[in-house]
């Protein structure tokens, strides 16, 4: 019968000084389909910034802006920087040579 191992917790725990990534660097829709993904994409990032009790961060490529409310580029949000909060867009465009950029 095996013997269970226990746990070791990792080096990490109980400090503030990890960075953890909570992005997505680029989702890619197909544009035949962009009408019924897109809106499930954005309820994803919304899900998931619920649950970090943080605000969504859209960068949009141009040529897609269509695909996405207008509301997501009017409302403005907090973001946590490196520097500290920080009042963004909720969306805004990006060139296509920005897709897969590491953003902070």
């Amino acid at each position: 019968m095996p013997v269970p191992m226990p746990i070791a917790s990792p080096p990490w725990s109980g400090t503030r000084s990890i960075k953890v990534c909570n992005t997505l660097n680029t989702a890619a829709v197909v544009r035949a389909d962009a009408d019924r993904l897109v809106p499930l994409v954005l309820a994803g990032l919304e899900a998931a910034a619920a649950g970090r009790q943080a605000n969504p961060k859209l960068h949009v490529a141009e040529g897609s802006e269509s695909f996405v409310p207008e509301g997501w580029f009017d409302a403005r949000v907090a973001v946590a920087r490196a520097e500290g909060e920080v009042i963004e867009p909720k969306a805004e465009m990006i060139g296509r040579d920005h897709l897969g950029h590491e953003w902070e």
